[in-house]
């Protein structure tokens, strides 16, 4: 018997980037117990046995024998009889090892017959529904040198490339590779392309960077074309594929100097890599390509960073010397980093500290002697004596040169929030744990992931984890998102990202939005342009590209209050539904809080003790506060000569130009209407809470009217002769209340909105009343009512006899009782007619917040209400009958909104095309949603309604004379050339969601 240690005869990528090969195949004879090797005979007769485990045992001693010098020529053909159709693995296995040491040709050199019946069992197994079977197959496939075995497998070979599983594709690739390698690329014509397409939807690392190396060998003018159009993305694309776009760098950039800007950029981007390779190769291809101090300087700072971080004293010994060649010939550039060169006096090796004691960059004869007024051994002796009682002060960094590149803080607060954060154990496990748990290449994989977090009730880390992914992993996060967007939207944004605006400080700092403070009046500019710089790309002109920033100074998140900074969850999460929803470039965005001071806990729902929080990072002030024209508290920043929101527009626009959209977010109230209507006609911008919201409010009144009325096809009409009790008068309900009004033409007579103290009036001559601000003055009834209990909701309710009753008080959950919904009920059934359905929303946001659940509005009016809700609330099962109640969310406005507006170059937005954005969603309403007695499409469709909103957007700035930029003459122009302008993840594992596809229509 033998005992043998075999090496799998695998295909590997050798250590030397941009280059591929094939480990060849090792056996190590151990010990050989018998003398005499069986005959062919009896070999065959195992060979033929039914059993398959004999069948193994006869191939296992075949195999070693051959290995050792025995031949048995006459045994292929009853292999191929009695063994190739076995289905068992470790058979398969076996002859895959056989395939590859059998002889196969004949003493004349010509291939034998016999291989020709091997490439059918080798198509079959390429075939093979285990993807082991075929990717080992394809293993195989990469060391045969036969081209006649070959050329029968060429399609079934290229075909793996679009195999369900990442082990089967990056061994198609290898194998596509070996057979373009050895036998040409005029045998496989069709490769290159096939590989480049494999790059743009591959989610698999491994196989992403063999992809592209064999395009580097192979095409190297396809390859560079894919790497410059993935130039804002390479740095979240994992170290092995950035290696290997670092390797084609250096060979373009030495042989031509076409196109070098472009590829130094993305060097520099990768320079703040945390994989010590790819930072150390960036560092060294700055070096070698490029002479500026600006190059010179990052990969100076390249080196350092891992002279200080590094742990590895061989990694130490080698930068230093790397160091000291850049010194040569730099000396300028290193001056200012001899104290971080310093730093690494407190490693332990006795090697590494020599070797920066005797450093030409740290010889600090000149700097002693003139700067410090002390002799050089002094310091040397001082400087080795505090690193050494202090090592992780000496260790740490004294500056962030790239605050984008490590989180989305001032530099003046983030080391600070930064070191407070990593102070808090069980904050660093955290993300230590959300570091190891989001190991996800596939799209399928993520959504394992969260539906994991989702079953457990876990929406908060689910949250955490996809912030995560998108730091990670940007493309995949947005892939995943257009998957499913009707199951992680509300992790991403409401209900979850409500809870996360409240602990956002207690998550980890990720990359990902700018803070303008007021601190930073008069140089907003520069601010915005620091941001710019480290993460935005620039077009040919070398101008920055913004296509829109949603801005917010958090003074009023969800239903929450005042979140101050820890408010950035919503502009981040608002921007992630402008891509999935309507398909804005994510890397063109910017997501920004204006930092005008927080209110206490009193300011809050919660009673959250968050501006004085140690881990809250924005000014520990409260909010300077006036009394505005309307008697209203506004804050003072934002008005007069030296208003803080003008000046962040206006370099807004000027970095960016006038075509960047602005989105005011979640700004309090009584700043919102005025901020709102002093810059809608100077800028590109509008208030999503004010007019998107209206906008879907209008629509879901228009979709319950379609509930009503299924065969009524005339709405605005219908919507004219209903009243409307609007509960609350924040900005939600007040933006309503002015479109239905307004644009829908609603009688004013038939609209009443109630604040704190009740029905909102005024005197004929408005001097009296109960209004708050200019907005509720604008809303108020005439005359102070009488007659009935005009504070109680119960009251208003009997008095006016609404047909529909719209929350959105933001701090009073659960207001809509049974009393309520009952009398909303009866109001309907006295009216002439009778039998009518009352249209009841829930606006508030969170579900913690919301005036009513939907299971309590069905239960409450045995099944009449019809119900709407700002948060998303599960089906409801009443009386046999399944509803899905509608989510009144501004997604379904803001996204297309803003993506046709943009693209048209739209001078303004005016308030009339919210009406017809309105109306385009109730339209997109189809017989499913209608037999759920849902008021909106579901959010599954929302990139079509998206869509649809886009277009009919775009055609009305048209006719209105609005659009600087036209798209088309008619509908379908218009809705192909937004298709076209729409961005997608480059990299999607398993396919997208429905988005956007050729059935988006606009009636």
């Amino acid at each position: 018997m033998f005992y043998l240690i075999t090496s799998q005869d695998v295909a590997l990528l050798s250590l030397a980037p941009g280059q591929v090969e094939t480990e060849k195949y090792c056996t190590i004879l151990i010990h050989y117990e018998k003398g005499v090797p069986p005959t062919s005979e009896e070999l065959a007769k195992k060979l033929e046995s039914k059993k398959e485990t004999v069948q193994a045992e006869a191939l296992e001693e075949l195999i070693l024998l051959m290995i050792n010098g025995e031949s048995y020529p006459k045994l292929l053909m009853t292999i191929i009889r009695f063994v190739v159709t076995s289905r068992d693995h470790r058979v398969k296995k076996l002859l895959q090892i056989y395939w590859e040491i059998v002889e196969k040709t004949k003493d004349t050199g010509d291939l034998k017959e016999e291989m020709i019946l091997v490439c059918n069992a080798l198509r079959n197994d390429l075939m093979h529904a285990n993807e082991y079977v075929c990717g080992s197959t394809l293993r195989l496939l990469c060391k045969m040198k036969y081209y006649r075995i070959l050329e029968p497998l060429k399609e079934a070979v290229l075909r793996n490339l679009a195999h369900r599983h990442s082990y089967v594709r990056r061994n198609a690739v290898m194998c596509v590779f070996s057979i373009v390698k050895s036998f040409g690329v005029e045998v496989l014509p069709e490769a290159p392309e096939d590989i480049e397409q494999l790059l743009l939807v591959e989610g698999d690392l491994s196989t992403k960077r063999n992809a592209f190396l064999m395009l580097v060998n192979c095409d190297q003018e396809r390859a560079i074309k894919y790497v410059l159009s993935l130039q804002d993305q390479v740095s979240s694309m994992g170290d092995i594929f950035q290696l290997a776009v670092l390797e084609l760098v250096r060979k373009v950039c030495r042989s031509t100097s076409v196109n070098k800007g472009r590829f130094l950029r993305i060097v520099f981007d990768l320079a703040a890599s945390s994989s010590t390779a790819v930072s150390y190769e960036c560092a060294s291809s700055l070096v070698t390509l490029s002479s500026s101090p600006v190059a010179i300087h990052q990969a100076a700072q390249a080196y350092v960073q891992l002279l200080t971080e590094q742990s590895d004293n061989n990694v130490k010994l080698i930068v230093l010397d790397r160091l000291r060649d850049v010194q040569k010939h730099h000396k300028q550039v290193m001056e200012g980093m001899v104290m971080d060169i310093f730093r690494a006096l407190s490693c332990p090796s006795l090697d590494v500290r020599k070797k920066v004691a005797n450093s030409a960059v740290c010889r600090p004869q000149r700097f002693c002697r003139w700067t410090l007024g002390v002799k050089p051994i002094a310091t040397y002796q001082e400087l080795h004596r505090c690193v050494l009682n202090f090592p992780s002060a000496a260790m740490a960094p004294t500056t962030i040169s790239a605050p984008g590149r490590f989180l989305s803080l001032p530099k003046s607060v983030a080391s600070v929030g930064v070191d407070a954060w990593n102070k808090k154990a069980q904050l660093a496990q955290m993300l230590k744990t959300l570091d190891g748990s989001c190991k996800a290449r596939t799209v399928s994989e993520v959504m394992q992931e969260v539906r994991g977090f989702f079953t457990l009730g876990h929406l908060l880390y689910a949250y955490a984890y996809l912030r995560m992914l998108h730091y990670k992993d940007p493309n995949l996060y947005y892939a995943a998102l257009w998957t499913d967007p009707a199951f992680l939207l509300p992790i991403v944004y409401t209900p979850t990202v409500g809870e996360a605006c409240q602990k956002f400080g207690m998550l980890p700092f990720f990359p990902r939005g700018c803070y303008v403070s007021i601190s930073d009046c008069g140089k907003i500019k520069e601010v915005l342009a620091e941001y710019a710089e480290c993460m935005l790309p620039k077009d040919s002109n070398g101008n920055y590209e913004c296509q829109c920033i949603v801005f917010s100074d958090a003074g009023r998140i969800l239903g929450l209050g005042d979140l101050g900074c820890w408010g950035m969850g919503i502009p981040i999460g608002k921007l992630d539904l402008y891509t999935v929803c309507a398909g804005f470039n994510p890397y063109k965005t910017i997501p920004v809080i204006i930092d005008a001071g927080c209110t206490d806990a009193s300011g809050n729902s919660a009673k959250l003790t968050i501006r004085d929080h140690d881990l809250y990072t924005g000014l520990k002030q409260d909010r300077m506060k006036h009394e505005g024209e309307s008697g209203a508290l506004v804050n003072t920043a934002y008005y007069g000569a030296c208003s803080l929101i003008e000046e962040f527009m206006t370099a807004a626009t000027e970095l960016f130009s006038e075509k960047c959209l602005l989105q005011f977010e979640d700004f309090n109230t009584n700043d919102a209407f005025p901020l709102l209507e002093a810059y809608r006609n100077k800028f590109l911008s509008y208030n999503d809470d004010i007019q998107g919201t209206a906008a879907v409010v209008v629509s879901a009144i228009l979709g319950g009217i379609r509930l009503q009325k299924p065969g009524n096809k005339e709405l605005i009409r219908e919507l004219r002769k209903r009243k409307v009790v609007f509960h609350g008068a924040g900005s939600a309900n007040l933006g309503s209340a002015n479109l239905l009004r307004n644009e829908a033409g609603v009688p004013k007579e038939s609209i009443v909105v109630t604040n704190s103290k009740g029905v909102i009036w005024k005197s004929e001559s408005g001097n009296e009343g109960n209004f708050k601000n200019f907005e509720q003055k604008d809303v108020a009834s005439i005359g102070q009512p009488s007659g009935y209990d005009h504070t109680s909701l119960l009251g208003i309710l009997k008095h006016h006899k609404p047909d529909i009753l719209i929350g959105a008080v933001g701090q009073a959950p659960n207001c809509f009782n049974k009393e309520v919904v009952e009398t909303m009920v009866q109001i309907q059934k006295e009216k002439p007619g009778g039998g009518g359905r009352p249209i009841i929303f829930a606006l508030s946001n969170p579900m913690s917040q919301a005036e009513i659940t939907a299971e309590d509005c069905y239960n409450f009016s045995d099944g009449e209400a019809i119900f709407g809700s700002g948060t998303r609330f599960p089906p409801v099962t009443y009386k046999k009958r399944q509803r899905v109640p509608g989510q009144v969310n501004n997604f379904f406005i803001f996204p297309g909104m803003s993506f046709g507006a943009y693209w048209c170059e739209a001078e303004r937005i005016p308030d009339k095309w919210f009406m017809v954005a309105a109306a385009v969603v109730a339209q997109t309403l189809d017989d499913k949603d209608l037999e759920a007695e849902s008021v909106l499409p579901h959010p599954s469709r929302i990139q079509q309604v998206a869509h649809n909103v886009a277009v009919k957007v775009a055609m009305t700035a048209q006719r209105d004379g609005l659009a600087k930029q036209p798209l088309g003459d008619d509908i379908a122009m218009v809705s192909a050339a937004l298709k076209a302008r729409r961005w997608s993840p480059r990299r999607v594992a398993e396919g997208y969601g429905q988005g956007c596809n050729d059935n988006c229509t606009i009636s």
